[in-house]
């Protein structure tokens, strides 16, 4: 008994002989409950008139425990002062009240910051991962022809002997050189996804592996008017031209930025197939948002709140949520982590075996993927169970580590689905939520009943409980007790050294919303090192002698990159709002720190590079690694796709023509 207090309840109980406490004869027992060491919540009286003055009288908490030491205490000082005093003298005994330490600045919060900024840039850089691993299959395949004897270097670094390109994996040294000053013509097919081991026909880029349609908003097929048979699948070609003549007339330096393009190619297949082999392949399900896109989000997102508000329907959410990142915790975490294992075992083959066929909207299920959903689901399963059973699950590391697990694979499969393709959709999609979410925070306690904020509301499923305190600490489970508990759909950390409990939270809007931003230039920036490498064929650095984040920090930062400057603003805006809570007590809507800080940085570096107008319009950099990649043709003749804002270059040809 905690308290040491017990107190009688009267009902009593009669035991014949033998036992330990009954000195060997019978006896009557009677019942005896534990008494409860509960906090006395004390109020302001609302009765009593604001302009009368305010009288604060200290009060602090003692359990039973400590009041009978105390009561003991005052009962030895008065016998003590009696008997020294020799005439009924009394004494004094002094009580010290200290309240119980908490930090001022609790750590959860640098923890919620630390890990919403990691997955916000772990997220988005992973959105542009079939870029950076063709780019570099690319330049491994040109570094391979380069040491092969492919091309004939002419004086240290100047220009290189043309050459004809071999298909497939032949050896490029069995390939004969041109002469330099003949024209070449080259058959470029385009990395699709489609047919591949010749599943299918791969005639232009709007269909996935399955032959389902990508939502890819801007894809246009071409007329394309034959195949190219390579690798044991077919791509569109398009043949290189200038509009001057039929046939392009490759000088050195082209014809480099030609063999690039076809080393690309070359690689096709070993890209198809680590893209099979990765957690997921998200072009094949991609949607580009545009303007619509954003204003239905506004009215959604609304819509949504509000009935969540006035319905209260908040377990339906949680079941929901529990299930879509169960589907994405199998994708992103379960699948790649089972593959790796089965590769180091030596099962990976067994493992790629065909369990059975779900159809023609599924085709053939692996038991990869048997073990992986299995591993998702039951994960999601266990955690929704958690959510149920227990009166405040928030409370058990269980519950809060994999919630944050699945919040953050919602975000990086969010990001890898849904694009932004330009600053001007980005514009108003994050100026639309950074009103969203003042309007909701701050206006809608002038709107509603009792002053409350729909936001706050429904982030905590309904607000703070209804009954007192001292009542739900007695009977957690009553339902006015209920309530108070965050919705799942954030990253939580429970405050650390904090008797008084409560969480750091993050909702996953501030993570995925600004995170778009961050796609988009992490998506641009490999496209221009892409198209760029297509046409220069720079094979500089392609085996760097150190590469750790630091250098890759610093590359970014001295070359023009947009992905480390937006992420560091990300951090800065999320380290605002964090400040903000402490100062104003009261929790603040993220965005109204983040848009400004993300959406301005992006539009200065812009400004600076000379490539604001492009970025507001849509990279041609990302139109054209889209069309080396899935053969979307969504290019411009004569353009300069290289993006880097040289102009002594001149602006290179395209190397892939209308």
């Amino acid at each position: 008994c905690p308290s040491q207090r017990c107190l009688l309840t009267g009902e009593k109980t009669t035991s014949s002989g033998g036992g330990s406490g009954s000195g060997g004869g019978g006896g009557t027992r009677m019942e005896a409950c534990c008494a409860w060491d509960l906090h006395v919540w004390l109020y302001s009286d609302p009765s009593i008139p604001e302009w009368y003055e305010p009288v604060t009288i200290p009060a602090f908490y003692v359990t039973m425990e400590e009041g009978a030491a105390l009561l003991r205490t005052l009962k030895e000082s008065e016998s003590s002062g009696g008997s020294t005093g020799g005439g009924g003298g009394s004494s004094t005994v002094g009580i010290t009240m200290s309240a119980r330490w908490a930090p001022t600045y609790n750590p959860s919060a640098l923890l919620i910051w630390a890990l919403g900024v990691t997955v916000c840039f772990v997220a988005a850089y992973l959105s542009a991962s079939e870029y950076r691993s063709l780019r570099f299959e690319a330049k491994r395949r040109l570094f391979e022809m380069t040491v092969g004897g492919g091309f004939d270097a002419v004086g240290g670094g100047g220009s290189i002997a043309a050459a004809q390109v071999p298909p497939g994996n032949a050896d490029p040294a069995e390939v004969p050189l041109r002469d330099e000053s003949s024209p070449v013509e080259l058959i470029i097919p385009s990395a699709n996804h489609d047919g591949i081991g010749g599943k299918g026909s791969g005639s232009g880029g709007g269909s996935g592996r399955d032959g389902t349609p990508r939502s890819r908003s801007r894809s246009r097929s071409p007329p394309s008017d034959r195949q190219v048979e390579g690798e044991g699948h077919y791509a569109p070609s398009h043949r290189v031209a200038s509009s001057a003549v039929d046939a392009v007339s490759i000088d050195a330096d082209s014809t480099a930025a030609a063999a690039a393009t076809n080393v690309a190619t070359a690689q096709q297949y070993q890209h198809q197939e680590s893209q099979q082999r990765s957690s997921f392949n998200s072009q094949d399900e991609s949607l580009e948002l545009s303007a619509s896109h954003a204003l239905g989000f506004v009215v959604m997102a609304s819509c949504s709140l509000t009935v969540l508000f006035v319905f209260k329907i908040y377990n339906i959410v949680k079941i929901m949520y529990a299930f879509g990142c169960s589907g994405a915790m199998t994708q992103v975490l379960f699948f790649p982590l089972w593959d790796r294992i089965g590769n180091k075992l030596g099962a990976r083959r067994k493992l790629h075996r065909t369990a059975f066929h779900a159809g023609q909207e599924f085709g053939p299920v692996t038991y990869l993927d048997l073990l992986a959903g299995i591993s998702g689901y039951g994960l999601g399963l266990a955690w929704l169970i958690t959510a149920f059973y227990f009166v405040h699950p928030e409370e058990k590391v269980f519950f809060w580590l994999v919630q944050d697990i699945m919040g953050s694979c919602m975000c990086i499969l969010f990001l890898s689905i849904i694009k932004l393709n330009s600053i001007r959709v980005a514009s108003i999609l994050l100026i639309i939520a950074f009103f969203y979410d003042i309007f909701f925070v701050f206006v809608t306690p002038l709107l509603t009943k009792g002053g409350k904020s729909i936001m706050i509301t429904v982030a905590t499923s309904g607000g703070p409980p209804k009954a007192d305190p001292s009542w739900c600490e007695k009977y957690p489970r009553d339902n006015d007790c209920k309530g108070g508990d965050p919705l799942p759909m954030l990253l939580t950390v429970p405050r650390l050294f904090d008797y008084q409990g409560g969480s750091s939270l993050l909702g996953l809007g501030d993570i995925v919303l600004p995170g778009l931003l961050l796609s988009f230039a992490a998506r641009f920036d490999e496209a221009k090192k892409l198209v760029r490498l297509v046409q220069t064929g720079n094979t500089a650095e392609i085996y760097p002698r150190s590469y750790n984040c630091l250098t890759v920090c610093c590359r970014s930062l001295c070359s023009g990159g947009y992905l480390i400057p937006v992420t560091v603003a990300y951090a800065v805006g999320l380290c605002m709002a964090n400040v903000a809570v402490y100062l104003m007590q009261m929790g603040q809507p993220a965005l109204l720190y983040l848009v400004p800080c993300c959406l301005g940085t992006i539009t200065f570096l812009g400004w600076r590079n000379h490539e604001l107008g492009e970025l507001w319009e849509g990279p041609k950099a990302i139109k054209t690694a889209d069309a080396m990649m899935y053969g979307e043709y969504a290019v411009e003749e004569d353009a300069d796709y290289v993006g880097s804002g040289d102009a002594e270059d001149g602006g290179l040809a395209p190397t892939i023509a209308q």
